[in-house]
């Protein structure tokens, strides 16, 4: 491919808008193609590739993550043969991601980012995708509590997944004095919020620093660090989970300009 780096707004189509019975839409919003410069001494942000971002909007049903085991792609080609599904990321680093900035509380909207390292052909006119893309929603809340030991090693088992706390330690970020993280084997999307309680039952001001994940092995470990205001040994954690978990398959069959 002979062209420089550069991002472009797709020009939309009425075909690019799918509507279903229950009012599912989704819509390209944005094409990114980066290629490696071939003048030496020359950088660009990021990896050479083609990043696709579709707009999704499932009315009533936040969204809270993609399920990637169980989202595929059928076809993904531009009109020149390239097989852009050769060069989509497989196993951790999935093909298709939900942008969660600016998220706060789970909503039903949201961009899907869907990549490949395959550069579309220089001549390419248009790129075409066939794919299925499992969403995770919720909906309801339950919750529970119990008095949690704030030292490595404490078991939470009255959540709806088994978590470990797996660091305690001093921190001076954002004002916060500990710093208490947990972690788990399992996905912690049904988990909708944690609260700190102290000993008289009122609700500490801790604060978020974060959730991630990791995978190694074929094995994957999930995390959530909060922020506390003030060194304790024990706490009361309150979590607030999804009552119902749904996973619902959304079909994106896209063709559109590429813009080249």
């Amino acid at each position: 491919m002979k062209c420089t780096t550069f991002s472009v707004l797709v020009l939309m189509s009425v075909a690019n808008v799918l509507s279903a019975q229950d009012g599912l839409r989704v819509e390209p919003v944005q094409l990114t193609v980066r290629k490696k410069p071939s003048i030496e001494g020359v950088k660009v942000f990021g990896d050479p590739g083609l990043e696709l971002e579709v707009a999704v909007l499932l009315p009533g049903k936040p969204i809270l993550s993609v399920d990637a085991d169980k989202s595929r792609i059928v076809s993904f080609t531009d009109d020149a043969g390239t097989d852009l599904k050769a060069g989509a990321p497989t196993g951790f680093f999935s093909w298709v991601k939900l942008s969660t900035a600016f998220r706060d509380e789970p909503i039903e909207t949201g961009i899907l980012e869907i990549r490949t390292k395959t550069l579309p052909a220089t001549k390419a006119q248009r790129i075409t995708l066939d794919a299925v893309v499992a969403l995770v929603s919720a909906s309801g809340t339950t919750e529970k509590k119990g008095k949690v030991a704030l030292k490595k090693g404490t078991k939470i088992e009255f959540g709806p997944v088994p978590m470990t706390v797996s660091n305690v330690e001093a921190s001076s970020f954002g004002g916060s004095k500990l710093s208490v993280q947990f972690s788990s084997d399992k996905n912690m999307d049904a988990i909708k919020e944690i609260e700190f309680l102290d000993a008289g039952g009122k609700r500490i001001d801790a604060r978020s620093m974060g959730t991630g994940s990791f995978g190694m092995g074929g094995k994957k470990t999930y995390t959530k660090t909060f922020g506390l205001p003030k060194k304790l040994d024990a706490v009361t954690v309150r979590i607030v989970s999804h009552a119902k978990m749904q996973t619902i398959e959304v079909p994106l069959k896209v063709s559109m300009g590429v813009g080249l």
